[in-house]
């Protein structure tokens, strides 16, 4: 398919690539809960004081409210690491609509490759995350939330796993209607 070598080409040593899920938008009862910002926090010193240091937010298209959280996360991340350049790479979709049902299948492949390949993952509770960062190797840093035990009627029945030394999980909040 190509999107590996496409990959690889794009990304740069000291890349952070963000998967941004985000649907329903802030519902109470999401299975798709935003981490809280300072998830963010979690990347490791030595890459965060990077003068070439990058994130890259990725997502399908965005309804209006997920757009303003991701551009929130942006002007963050710019705060956080004013040295960083952040890409945000999504697009928009009608309120209400999942991303995956307005996609066309190559944009998905190498939003899959970029989380499978860049230098780090931040993962959201999500299918799609998961086993991008299953799928990568041992010397791939995976940063990703605690799955909150009210989420285990959706199928997330595990706060956190031991899923291998590159795996790092941070106990933040998950932005639900009731925090934002």
């Amino acid at each position: 398919s190509g999107a590996e070598a496409a990959v690889r080409a794009f990304l740069r040593r000291y890349d952070a690539v963000i998967h941004f899920r985000c649907f329903p938008h802030f519902d109470s009862a999401s299975i798709y809960p935003l981490a809280a910002f300072s998830m963010y926090a979690a990347l490791p010193p030595s890459m965060a004081v990077k003068e070439d240091l990058r994130f890259i937010i990725v997502s399908g298209p965005l309804g209006e409210p997920c757009s303003a959280a991701a551009r929130a996360l942006g002007s963050y991340l710019q705060r956080r690491f004013p040295q960083a350049e952040v890409v945000q790479k999504f697009g928009s979709a009608p309120e209400g609509k999942m991303s995956e049902d307005l996609s066309d299948g190559a944009d998905e492949e190498f939003d899959f490759a970029l989380q499978v390949y860049a230098p780090v993952l931040f993962r959201s509770p999500s299918s799609f995350s998961l086993w991008a960062a299953l799928a990568r190797n041992e010397d791939q840093l995976v940063i990703t939330a605690v799955n909150p035990p009210k989420l285990a009627h959706y199928g997330w029945r595990w706060p956190s796993a031991n899923f291998g030394r590159n795996w790092r999980w941070v106990e933040v909040s998950l932005l639900t209607r009731e925090v934002v």
